[in-house]
Formats: structure tokens, C-alpha cells, sequence
């Protein structure tokens, strides 16, 4: 078992014997029964760990809450005049490997972090390339990023149409930089299908007239594609201004959650991961949140984004 795992199952048994748990009902005896390496251990650690970083910010926090509907709500987090209720939903993958079980990326391919572009790239390398024909790779991948839209791909081959590397622009970033993700395929459209579906039953879990807050925990590498999955995959649009330094802008198409009406009683949404080191977390909002509510998340969550 991942050494972390087993570190945040100790850190949540002794959290729920604290004073701050005391609402936290049967989750500790759950916990300590279920398999360390199933779903449900695992999503139970997810709410402990979102439980405890509530309490750390002065809320009192309550687990599996009945609604009127006859449903439950996973956490009710209460302070003052504020009342969240925390609908927490959890996918594979969840704690982050440790660095020696990351994929190491060539430096010259690091070195595609440099380009003045905001874009998140799926790239992949011939395993024992020589340092040229590394760097030679890297050159055509930076050529070709400098102009690339979303979408658009570049497959590079020796002289014998051997295959010395590709990348592929997958998305537009919020921050100026290029992100690199290694490996290149399609399999983030089954996993954002699934976020989505995730994302629906926590809204058939709502509280009517409620703060409601579907809270999504995944592998970090997800956060792009929850992204994707709540606002909409990226697509050009020629009718807005691009941001500086790019030619075209970006909008998003009609398939995510938040789209056309969809998910309309959906303000906040919130991505996490269980880091090597901590948790890490962002809150999306939309619509009229409060400027109560929006400030107890910026407090609570590691990024809000508007």
C-alpha cells in the first residue's frame, strides 16, 4: 500500500477522537472496518480529510446528514450564518504515487515549459532516444506549439519513419505556461463521462434552497479533465477577443455539466487530490454566490476560480 495512504488513514483515526469530530457519527468505526485498498476506505478518507480542514477553519462539521428527500448529505459544515452542505464523491486514483513512481520527463522535453503559450500538452517520447535526437524532438515540438490550437497534434520521425516522439494540445490554462501531461491518448473522455455522472448523482443528493457543494477527490493529473467535464471540452471562438499573445480565443462546448442549462442548481463544484504532501483543492463558482459563502471557500479550498 502506498506509504501515504496508509500515513492519512492514521492522521483521520486520530482526528475523529478529537473534540472537533464529536458529529462525525459511526464514519471512525466504517473506517477502521473497511479494506485500506477498496472504494469505500477510500472515499471515507476523502470526507474525513475535507471534514478536517472545515473544522481547521472554525466550522462544525456533521457527517451523513438525512434530507427531506430522503437522502443523505455526506458533510453539513456550519459557522455563523453559514451553512455548506458538502455532497463528496470519489474516483481511482485518488492519493498521488510516490516520486519514484512518477513518469519522468526528459529534460529536453521539460524544456517545452518555456514556450510563452497558455496550454496544457500530452507529450510522448522514444524511451533511450540519444540526447540529439532528444533535443532535435523537442525543437519540432516547440516549433509547432508557438502556433498550435487546441486539438492540433505533432508527431515527429526519424529519416527511417521511426517514431522519436508527439504531443498533442489538449486545453487552454488558466495560467500563463505550457503543462506538460506524459503520455498521449483519448482516455480522458471516458473519465470525464464518468466525473459527469458522479457530478449528477451529487445533485440528486442537493438540499433544496441549500449551499450545496458537489466535491469531486481524484488522481491530481484529473484536475484538467474535471475541468473539462463541469465547464465543457475548449473550442474556438472567433465571435471573442483572444488573450494577449494568443490568436484565437477559447470558449467551451455545450457537453459540460454547467452548460445549457445543465446542473443549474450547481454554483460551486470543487476538485481534490490527496498530493504526496497535503491535499490540494479547487472550487469553480458560478452564478450569484455570496461574498460570505465565496470567502469561507477561499479559506477552505487552495484555489477559487470565478
Amino acid at each position: 500500500m502506498n506509504p501515504r495512504h496508509i500515513q492519512l488513514i492514521l492522521q483521520a483515526q486520530r482526528w475523529l477522537q478529537s473534540p472537533a469530530a464529536r458529529a462525525m457519527g459511526r464514519i471512525s468505526h466504517r473506517l477502521g472496518r473497511a479494506d485500506p485498498s477498496s472504494r469505500l476506505s477510500m472515499s471515507l478518507l476523502c470526507e474525513v480529510t475535507l471534514a478536517k480542514r472545515l473544522a481547521s477553519e472554525g466550522f462544525e462539521v456533521k457527517s451523513d446528514v438525512s434530507t427531506p428527500s430522503g437522502r443523505s448529505c455526506d458533510l453539513v459544515a456550519a459557522k455563523a450564518s453559514i451553512r455548506l452542505h458538502l455532497h463528496v464523491k470519489c474516483m481511482d486514483g485518488v492519493i498521488s504515487p510516490p516520486p519514484s513512481k512518477v513518469l519522468r520527463i526528459p529534460a529536453a522535453i521539460r524544456s517545452l515549459q518555456a514556450v510563452n503559450r497558455r496550454l496544457l500538452i500530452e507529450v510522448q517520447w522514444k524511451d533511450g532516444l540519444p540526447m540529439r535526437a532528444m533535443r532535435h524532438t523537442a525543437e519540432t515540438m516547440r516549433t509547432f506549439l508557438l502556433r498550435a490550437a487546441i486539438g492540433d497534434e505533432c508527431v515527429v520521425r526519424d529519416g527511417h519513419g521511426v517514431l522519436q516522439g508527439r504531443c498533442r494540445v489538449r486545453s487552454p490554462r488558466d495560467v500563463q505556461g505550457v503543462s506538460l501531461v506524459g503520455g498521449v491518448s483519448d482516455d480522458h473522455r471516458r473519465v470525464a463521462a464518468r466525473m459527469i455522472r458522479l457530478m449528477r448523482t451529487a445533485r440528486d443528493q442537493f438540499l433544496p434552497g441549500g449551499e450545496n457543494i458537489i466535491v469531486l477527490f481524484g488522481p491530481k493529473s484529473g484536475r484538467w479533465i474535471f475541468q473539462e467535464a463541469l465547464l465543457g471540452s475548449p473550442v474556438e471562438r472567433w465571435d471573442h477577443y483572444p488573450l494577449r499573445g494568443e490568436r484565437i480565443a477559447i470558449g467551451h462546448a455545450d457537453d459540460g455539466f454547467w452548460q445549457n442549462g445543465k446542473g443549474e442548481s450547481s454554483r460551486i463544484a470543487v476538485f481534490g487530490s490527496l498530493g504526496a504532501k497535503r491535499e490540494e483543492t479547487t472550487a469553480w463558482t458560478r452564478g450569484h454566490v455570496s461574498d460570505v459563502v465565496r470567502t469561507a471557500c477561499e479559506s477552505i479550498f487552495t484555489k477559487v476560480v470565478r
